[in-house]
């Protein structure tokens, strides 16, 4: 259980590795952290569990007996829009912000049904891709104050690439730790 929250939060980030919502989470590096920014992340963040655990249930209860567990991925689309409805109603927000969510939602969907065996796990990989934005979104915003203090004001077209280079720099020492020379086998 635990290696599977930390290799989805840390190792395998589903933001740095599998790229999802890094624009979003970029953009939300910039802004400061109040009702605008956790009222979208809540409603995203029970969207993708919510829906994770129904399409999990039903494919696991319903599709597997029937021989057609690989067809999850529709299904999974109508759950998650009558769960982003559902949740639209109890916390409104602008039209934009929820194609942005929705769309970040249904990857995270995809991604824990897709490297997952069972119900438990299914859910447990959609909450660490979701924890994982915590995550990121601070070291972003660190690394996006430290661009813009390092740099004059009218370079501003060169911090996103500095962005993406970080990112990559953050990618590869995360997978850094897992190159044979750092573990200690000719020791042994």
């Amino acid at each position: 259980m635990i290696d599977i929250l930390f290799y989805y939060v840390f190792y395998s980030s589903a933001v740095l590795f599998y790229g999802i919502g890094f624009r979003r989470a970029a953009a939300l590096s910039v802004s400061s952290f109040d009702k605008s920014v956790f009222r979208p992340a809540v409603r995203c963040g029970f969207a993708a569990l919510a829906s994770t655990f129904l399409t999990a249930l039903i494919t696991e209860k319903l599709f597997s007996p029937l021989g057609i567990a690989e067809l999850f991925p529709l299904p999974a689309l109508f759950i998650l829009a009558a769960v982003a409805a559902g949740t639209g109603i109890v916390l409104p927000a602008k039209a934009v912000l929820q194609t942005k969510e929705f769309a970040v939602s249904y990857l995270i969907v995809l991604l824990a049904l897709f490297e997952s065996s069972r119900l438990f796990d299914a859910v447990l990989i959609a909450a660490s891709c979701m924890l994982s934005f915590v995550f990121v979104i601070p070291v972003l915003s660190a690394v996006r104050y430290r661009i813009d203090i390092a740099r004059a004001k009218n370079e501003k077209a060169a911090r996103g690439i500095l962005i993406m280079i970080v990112s990559a720099i953050l990618i590869i020492a995360c997978s850094a730790w897992n190159v044979s020379w750092l573990n200690d086998y000719f020791v042994r």
